[in-house]
């Protein structure tokens, strides 16, 4: 369902949303334009951001002029992916900022007059 993002769909509904929406299932992606790195001796010597929250979510990431990437560390400790075992770093790092609230059903729907937060959705778009 579009209002929702419950994390589960079946191949049936991806394919009734194409139809029903009209989307296109032709890739055309020819990937993101990428500049050449630079020679290792025009390259900085170091650096490092952290994005700061409370701990254990603090996470630091060091770059490493050799490789031309950005080591993460979680919690000041080496972030290795799950699934592989080699550590985590990136060549591009990105920070936003974004407001964010904790959603609160018995508070922000009741002040909107609404008791059940599906009465927002229109019984059209509901799943089945």
């Amino acid at each position: 369902m579009k209002y929702e993002d419950t994390g589960h769909i079946t191949k049936d509904n991806i394919d009734a949303a194409i139809q029903k929406y009209g989307y296109s299932t032709t890739d055309t992606f020819v990937g993101y334009p990428h500049q050449t790195e630079l020679p290792l001796d025009q390259r900085p010597n170091g650096g490092r951001l952290r994005a700061v929250f409370p701990k254990p979510y603090d996470v630091a990431y060091d770059y490493d002029k050799t490789t031309n990437s950005y080591l993460r560390s979680w919690n000041g400790v080496a972030d290795t992916d799950k699934n592989n075992g080699k550590r985590v770093a990136p060549k591009n790092v990105v920070v936003m900022f974004a407001k964010s609230e904790q959603i609160k059903l018995s508070t922000d729907y009741a002040a909107m007059g609404v008791q059940n937060p599906w009465d927002l959705v229109p019984e059209a778009d509901r799943a089945d």
